[in-house]
């Protein structure tokens, strides 16, 4: 696959203004947010119909993404369970997020410290509401839910038969059973393909919510 769209000055300069108007500050300005779509849709645009040259960058993304979504399933129910066996008579709310590692792709073409600090600023949680917009999926537990969560086929994010392949070639990923999690990035942030693709390595974050329920005695 030749990357060197990448490369290619159109891209650079909105990479720069990325840079200079959003990243830059230490806050992140809404009126900006076309850039990101700008750069998104020229790449993607040039990719398009290499879709049989890099779609297998995007199943390995996938079923890493996957492995974690289990791995991440797992670690909030312990939590929700112990969390709640620990506080009886309460509500226990736990939210568990699955992101892409702030760590810089290794499997990027592009290799320098301009990208690995685009990186890190487009992963900070400011820059990912305002600029990339909030792509990430969350799995929940709740006392409140008359449905408790058992396996994470049964959460709407995870369902193996499902193929959220939209804005690909139809005939050529009919079988690969993308997940919803893939759907989330491409259809919910400004990442261009080739910035997600390469992606094997996730972050996780559990957020625990604990209420007094008085109605309880």
């Amino acid at each position: 696959m030749d990357w060197s769209i990448l490369r290619d000055k159109t891209v650079e300069t909105l990479e720069r203004l990325m840079d200079r108007y959003q990243f830059a500050a230490d806050e992140d300005k809404e009126d900006s947010d076309w850039i990101a779509q700008a750069r998104r849709n020229y790449i993607n645009d040039a990719i398009i119909n290499d879709q049989e040259l890099w779609i297998p960058y995007l199943v390995d993304f996938d079923n890493a993404a996957k492995a974690a979504m289990h791995e991440l399933f797992e670690r909030g129910k312990r939590v929700y369970e112990k969390m709640s066996a620990k506080y009886k008579g309460w509500t226990v709310d736990v939210e568990a997020t699955l992101l892409p590692s702030k760590r810089y792709p290794t499997l990027h073409p592009i290799q320098d410290r301009f990208h690995e600090m685009l990186w890190e600023h487009a992963l900070r949680s400011k820059a990912m509401n305002k600029y990339f917009k909030w792509f990430a999926s969350s799995i929940d537990w709740s006392s409140d839910d008359t449905h408790h969560l058992e396996k994470l086929e049964d959460d709407v994010i995870y369902d193996p038969d499902d193929n959220w392949n939209e804005g690909l070639d139809r005939e050529l990923t009919k079988d690969l059973h993308l997940s919803h999690y893939f759907h989330r990035i491409w259809e919910c942030s400004s990442f261009a393909y080739t910035d997600f693709i390469f992606v094997r390595e996730f972050d996780t974050r559990i957020k625990v919510s604990i209420t007094k329920d008085d109605t309880l005695k």
